[in-house]
């Protein structure tokens, strides 16, 4: 709420949780500095945003997705305290598991997963570089793209997901 780089587009659910909250970590932890409607406008004490800015850093290095089960946004094991307070936070505040988020994002699974099994097959029985290009950019208007990002980056993890890739290893580059 101090600076233009605050204003970053959101979808009208995750910006409404958000609204005008806004946290600083300090030395003495998170602050919620958020202005009262019709208080004062001053500045926080010295500290780092509690949001994590995605002009600024990768949420997924900060963020995982539980592909096995839930689907939810957790934050990534091994985070030292800043990073997952700041991750906790704005997990929380922008309600990132919100209904119907794990759903959708467990459908969107399922139409990637799809997509590559079309594209493997339509590969091995001598589809054109149009037709395959076709596949990839219909894959990459799929909604969700998280969900895309997370499966490439588990693949190794999830044997399901690591034998399509294996057999397609060109689409990690998508």
């Amino acid at each position: 709420m101090f600076c233009w780089e605050n204003y970053v587009y959101a979808c009208r659910p995750c910006n409404g949780g958000k609204n005008n909250r806004f946290a600083e970590i300090t030395q003495i932890g998170r602050v919620d500095v958020t202005r009262a409607r019709g208080a004062p406008v001053a500045p926080p004490a010295p500290g780092e945003p509690a949001f994590v800015n995605p002009r600024l850093e990768d949420p997924l290095a900060l963020m995982t997705m539980d592909l096995l089960e839930t689907y939810i946004v957790l934050p990534k094991f091994g985070l030292n305290p800043v990073e997952k307070d700041r991750t906790d936070f704005t997990i929380e505040t922008l309600k990132l598991n919100r209904d119907p988020l794990p759903d959708a994002r467990k459908n969107a699974f399922g139409g990637y997963y799809s997509r590559l099994l079309a594209y493997r097959s339509e590969r091995e029985a001598g589809a054109s570089a149009a037709e395959l290009d076709w596949m990839r950019l219909d894959l990459l208007a799929t909604p969700h793209p998280t969900v895309w990002e997370e499966m490439k980056r588990q693949a190794h993890a999830i044997s399901k997901i690591g034998s399509i890739l294996g057999a397609v290893p060109e689409v990690r580059n998508w």
